[in-house]
This record gives C-alpha cells, structure tokens and sequence, in this order.
C-alpha cells in the first residue's frame, strides 16, 4: 500500500513540475549557445544576459515551489478538511506519514538534479567545462563507497527537515485556534534549540570520532588519502537519521492520539 500512496502523491506533484524541467532545460540549450560568441567570447549583449537571467530565477522559482507544495500537500491532505477522507484509506498514519517524506525527498532530489543537468549544460558552451571535469574528478576520486556516503547524508537531511516542517504543523493543529502561528512558533523553537544543541552534541561526538575511530589516514586502490572526513559524514548521518526519526515518531503520534482537523 505504501508504494500506491507514493505513486499518487508523486503523480500529483509531477503533473506541477515536469513543464518546468522543461523549461529549464530549454532555457539551459539557448544560454549554452548565446552565452558564447563565435569568436569564443563571452556574449554579453542584452539578450543573452535576459535570458540566463531567466534561467536563473527559473531554477531558484522551481525550488521554492518544490517546498512550498510539499508544505502544502502535507497541509491539505493530512489536517484540513481532505483529512477525513484520508484517515478513512485502509492504510496506517504512519504509512501515510512516511509516503509524504519519501515523495517529498524524490521531488527536492529531482529538482536538485534538474538544476545540476542545467548547469552543465549552460557549462558546455562557456568554457567552464573543463573546470566542471576537474571539480568532479576531484570529487569522484574513485571511492564510490565515500562519495555514497556524503549522498546519503545529503537525502537523509532533506528526510529529516521534511519530517520537523510535518511535526511543526501536527503540532499547530493540537490547538483550535492561531494553527498557522503556532506552527511557526514550534518550527523557530525548534530550529533555536538545535542550534544550541548541534554544537554540543556533533563537537563531542566529532572529536571522539576523530580521535579514536578515524584519526588513521590510508589509501586506497587508486592512491587516494581517506582520512576523518569520512568519520565526520558518518556522524552527521546518524545524526540526522535520529533527527529524522525523532520528527517522524512527533509527528505519526500527534495524527493519531492529538489531531484537530479543520
């Protein structure tokens, strides 16, 4: 049941954004070909300037879009009146809860890529291409293990602030009245006590971490040095991950024993 529910809300939010990729990608096709001229200079002629700066606002539109509609979804179809129908599905909270996470990761995860491609393509007719192939060889150093790690942590983050933005609206919905403000209140609380807490809880845990299980530098097949950057990801997704777990426990609890719908 959870992949139908994933279908249906990834459905939903494509029919929204595939138009857009569209878009950018065009729009990324004209910059790489407008943004040189044919003598390899930098074209910078008013047309050319209007149209990268459309691609830019595009893209920066796109990603606002994406959180706000993941904001909304959640909104509509978990605490106002749409909620009656679906507490009504044959499924449990936490199913519905999780679904919500994972197709809201999947979207930001696919706007990022949509962005990267853009890019690279723009990149393609600057002369930035070369340096793009240094920056990534630099990155794919032939640790497929590491660069999978520094991934992981990155999907697991984007779970986790999902997760805090649905249990800040579970909890502005315990009340009957000023919902809206009390789910900013709790986001801004929480993200304040984080603030305090992170540096307590990852500097003890990093210093730990470096010292006695990833304070060895070593090499690999293909002679690169691994050293306690691989430690430090390792600590922030876990970190993360209990994050994410702490939210989501919040938020499948206050929809089950707490929930006032509009």
């Amino acid at each position: 049941m959870l992949g139908k529910l994933l279908k249906f809300d990834l459905k939903s939010t494509l029919r929204t954004f595939i138009p857009m990729w569209v878009l950018i990608i065009i729009l990324s096709v004209i910059n790489s070909f407008t943004i040189n001229s044919n003598d390899g200079m930098i074209d910078d002629s008013l047309a050319a300037g209007l149209v990268f700066f459309a691609l830019i606002i595009l893209i920066v539109v796109v990603m606002v879009v994406a959180i706000c509609l993941v904001i909304q979804r959640f909104y509509s179809s978990l605490v106002k009146d749409e909620g009656y129908l679906t507490f009504t599905l044959p499924v449990s909270t936490w199913q519905i809860v999780l679904s919500k996470g994972i197709s809201a990761v999947l979207l930001i995860l696919a706007n990022a890529i949509v962005a990267v491609c853009a890019a690279l393509i723009v990149s393609t007719g600057s002369g930035i291409w070369e340096a793009t192939s240094v920056v990534w060889n630099a990155i794919n150093f032939g640790d497929t293990m590491t660069l999978l790690l520094y991934i992981l942590v990155l999907i697991v983050f984007i779970f986790q602030f999902c997760n805090m933005v649905f249990a800040c609206i579970s909890i502005g919905h315990m009340s009957s009245k000023f919902r809206v403000l009390i789910a900013l209140a709790a986001y801004v609380i929480i993200s304040i006590a984080f603030s305090y807490l992170e540096p307590v809880i990852l500097g003890g845990v990093n210093d730990f971490v470096s010292v006695s299980l990833f304070n060895v530098s070593f090499s690999n097949s293909n002679g690169f040095v691994v050293d306690s950057s691989v430690g430090v990801s390792a600590v922030l997704l876990g970190y993360y991950a209990v994050r994410a777990a702490i939210f989501y426990f919040v938020t499948t609890f206050l929809l089950n024993r707490r929930l006032n719908l509009e």
